[in-house]
């Protein structure tokens, strides 16, 4: 089972917006138009979804979406995808090692859809290519 671990959204000269979930249960709360769908939007867009369902004035200047798992073993996982669209990057590793742009770097891979990345030797993952994208990748071995 993955556990969340962090939302953060990014972008040059704009401080970073984070959310850091504990272990176990978590409870978002905050009066009207704090940001909590906001959030779950971001979410569901780095997630799969065709484009973010919620905006806001306050996302103005922000570039960047990631999103960072853990498995059982505590292993990390990250996805990237950029505010405006486009493919969800895949890292095995945690936010703060990822380059500031959310370029791929060593230990990626890009979930376009399109199956195999060149990239990648190990893994093709599988995205819904629904409205409302389910969390779910699944990781097929060759």
């Amino acid at each position: 089972m993955m556990q969340l671990r962090e939302l953060r959204v990014t972008g040059t000269g704009k401080l970073n917006a984070v959310i850091r979930f504990a272990a176990g249960g978590n409870i978002i709360a905050g009066v009207s138009n704090s940001g909590k769908s906001y959030m779950l939007g971001c979410m569901d867009f780095v997630l799969g979804a065709e484009e973010m369902t919620k905006k806001i004035d306050e996302d103005a200047g922000y570039e960047l979406v990631y999103l960072e798992l853990a498995n059982d073993e505590g292993k990390p996982l990250t996805l990237v995808r950029h505010l405006t669209g486009g493919d969800v990057t895949v890292h095995y590793s945690t936010i703060d090692a990822i380059r500031g742009d959310g370029s791929c770097g060593h230990g990626t891979e890009r979930a376009n859809g399109s199956g195999r990345d060149s990239r990648s030797k190990k893994h093709r993952l599988a995205w819904p290519r629904r409205k409302r994208a389910t969390a779910r990748a699944n990781c097929l071995s060759d």
